[in-house]
């Protein structure tokens, strides 16, 4: 099944008049038949344009109807779509069209420092403008009859990339098979619920459709959702969406959700259509959460995942709660700081330095083998190589990520393998310190990382972001963590930012942190 399938199944469920699209900002809507439809002729005009199954199709523009459009339109075609996001600058955008090869970019009229780039740095690159206007003239008069694909399931239709937090962002390829890998999991185990009030889902895109939110979509059309798109949105933005169109499903990073519960009054709001929220991208704080599930209702539910293997731990929103009871309030906090569990179709292990499985309830490596692999990194063979293992006859894609499994079979997500501290002969996992921080009351965000320490060999250190209208000690902050964590993890320094670094998917950049203290230096350990 193709990508486009997941369209066409929700197009059959609800019928034609049946809203797909409403973005309230710009005013627009568009129905099942007119996306459908849409989609069709715009494959038929890439084949017109002679585009075919070895080329890159790109868009970059903030979430609307017509970029999402045009989305589907390529994923309808023989081409692949490269999708880039709008936040980006324009020189890492005029990179990534260099070495992925994209040979036409649909892009945001706004966006003129990326064009005028692109015009010196890639004048090959077809650039049209994503106009009703323009993009109906570079359609011309296609047909809606349906088009007939020559892409097979196995093959490549997307190149994504990945964030860019640690270095130069790799292309990642993903075949049909892969693309539909997610929505195939969250149907499975996030079943939307029919009611009364509720009878398809609504999701709210805010989050860039380009990316994680795409995979919703593909998830909340197969059964036939409407979905409000809108270009950006504020934490209290969010809060009057989720109510204003009785919301039932979200994406939303963990940053958004703290936003959201310094909302002035957000407990005053009708959150009742909800039934799930799902966060991922990086942990939550398990009091932020605690909150955030009184606030929000039992509603929570989190992913694990990569763009390189699709998401490969889920937890559901009962299992964030004491015996599942909506009634008996939020689960422990040792539960709450789990990623999840493996379902169906994912194979994951945890390995160590040497390949080797560990035991339970050792860290190790996560390493995974599902269809959601990708094929292998962009003309890239000795990464690709690097970050592929094989045990016992199956290859498996490692991560990077550090984790253990519990007794109850949740993996719990402690470090980036990378991101790991190594102070006085001790190993110090960041992801561990920075939870620790964030159940300090004031904290809105914070990234732990080392530097070069002389007695240390390296220090911990820690980066904060104060909650609008926080005064935080640091004497005070520090004795916090020593007395939940002892002196090796505690930070030997506090640094406050009015506003941690962040790449286009809203992660923290450690790397431009560490920067500052490590220079030019090529290994950025002790």
């Amino acid at each position: 099944m193709l990508t486009i399938g997941n369209l066409d199944v929700g197009h059959a469920l609800v019928g034609d008049a049946a809203i797909l699209y409403t973005d309230p900002v710009r005013g627009e809507t568009a129905t099942y038949r007119e996306a459908v439809a849409f989609s069709h002729r715009f494959a038929h005009a890439v084949a017109a344009h002679g585009y075919g199954w070895a080329d890159h199709l790109a868009t970059i523009a903030p979430n609307g109807i017509l970029m999402h459009e045009v989305y589907l339109g390529i994923s309808r075609s023989d081409a692949k779509w490269v999708p880039l996001n709008a936040r980006s600058s324009a020189r890492e955008v005029a990179d990534l069209v260099v070495r992925f090869d994209v040979r036409a970019l649909f892009l945001d009229p706004e966006l003129t420092d990326v064009a005028e780039l692109l015009a010196t740095a890639a004048p090959h690159v077809e650039l049209v403008p994503l106009t009703r206007a323009d993009v109906s003239a570079w359609m011309g008069d296609q047909p809606d009859a349906p088009f007939r694909t020559a892409v097979t399931d196995d093959m490549v239709k997307e190149i994504g990339s990945t964030g860019g937090t640690t270095g130069q962002p790799k292309g990642v390829p993903q075949t049909s098979i892969g693309v539909n890998f997610i929505p195939d999991r969250l149907t499975e185990i996030f079943p939307p619920r029919v009611t009364a009030d509720s009878p398809r889902p609504v999701y709210l895109a805010n989050a860039p459709l380009s990316h994680a939110a795409g995979r919703m979509f593909l998830y909340a059309v197969r059964h036939g959702a409407h979905v409000i798109v809108v270009p950006s949105a504020t934490p209290a933005e969010i809060v009057h969406y989720f109510e204003r169109f009785r919301v039932t499903l979200a994406w939303l990073p963990p940053t958004v959700v703290y936003g959201m519960l310094d909302v002035p009054g957000v407990e005053n709001h009708d959150f009742s259509a909800l039934q799930y929220v799902v966060y991922g991208a990086s942990p939550m704080a398990p009091g932020k959460l605690a909150r955030a599930l009184q606030v929000f209702g039992p509603v929570f539910a989190q992913i694990y995942g990569q763009n390189e293997t699709g998401w490969d731990l889920f937890m559901t929103p009962e299992q964030h709660l004491r015996d599942g009871d909506p009634g008996k309030g939020p689960a422990t906090d040792f539960r709450l700081s789990a990623a999840g569990q493996v379902p169906a179709g994912v194979d994951l292990v945890l390995v160590d330095d040497h390949g080797q499985v560990v035991p339970r309830g050792e860290p190790g490596e996560i390493a995974v083998a599902c269809a959601g692999n990708t094929p292998g990194y962009y003309r890239d063979p000795e990464t690709t190589a690097q970050s592929r293992l094989r045990v016992g006859g199956t290859e498996y894609h490692l991560t990077g990520d550090i984790a253990f499994e519990d007794d109850e079979g949740f993996f719990h997500i402690v470090d980036r393998k990378k991101d790991m501290i190594i102070t006085g002969g001790f190993n110090v996992y960041s992801a561990e310190v920075e939870k620790c921080i964030l159940a300090f009351p004031g904290i809105a965000e914070c990234a732990v990382f080392g530097i070069p320490d002389a007695k240390w060999g390296e220090a911990v250190t820690a980066a904060i972001e104060l909650s609008p209208g926080a005064e935080v000690e640091s004497a005070e902050l520090t004795a916090f963590v020593r007395e939940a964590l002892g002196p090796v993890k505690t930070p030997k320094s506090i640094v406050v930012h009015a506003s941690l670094p962040r790449n286009t998917n809203g992660k923290v950049l450690k790397r431009d942190l560490r920067q500052e203290y490590w220079g030019d230096r090529t290994r950025m350990v002790g």
